[in-house]
């Protein structure tokens, strides 16, 4: 008795994703909706009397060109450092950093700091 031919054959099952791939596919899936609501809250009620804006430059993986991530980070008036926003793009520039701040605003930070700082120095 030979092989079965090709047209008796079972069909290939799917592959099957591992536990470890079905675990990974859920913690995305609640980070995301994590990130979306923290990325959406309101800071109406948020004081900041120093404000630090940076870009950092990641390199996370073998891409030729680093990613930009445009971060604020503000210390209230009891001295506690806290993420105000960032934003992921391909370069620090002025229209970004606009972007990243008009959104800011938009959630209701309205009170200026007493004291922002930036490197002022954008990489096109």
């Amino acid at each position: 008795m030979g092989a079965p031919s090709a047209s008796t054959r079972a069909p290939a099952a799917a592959p099957r994703r591992s536990s470890r791939g079905r675990k990974r596919t859920r913690l995305t899936a609640e980070w995301q909706a994590d990130y979306e609501a923290w990325q959406k809250r309101d800071l109406s009620a948020r004081l900041y009397v120093y404000v630090w804006a940076d870009g950092v430059y990641l390199q996370a993986r073998m891409e030729a060109a680093a990613e930009c991530m445009l971060v604020l980070i503000g210390a209230t008036p009891e001295g506690k450092k806290e993420l105000v926003g960032f934003q992921t793009g391909v370069r620090e520039s002025a229209q970004s950093w606009r972007e990243l701040l008009v959104d800011i605003k938009r959630r209701g930070l309205e009170i200026a700091p007493d004291l922002a700082v930036g490197d002022g120095a954008p990489r096109c």
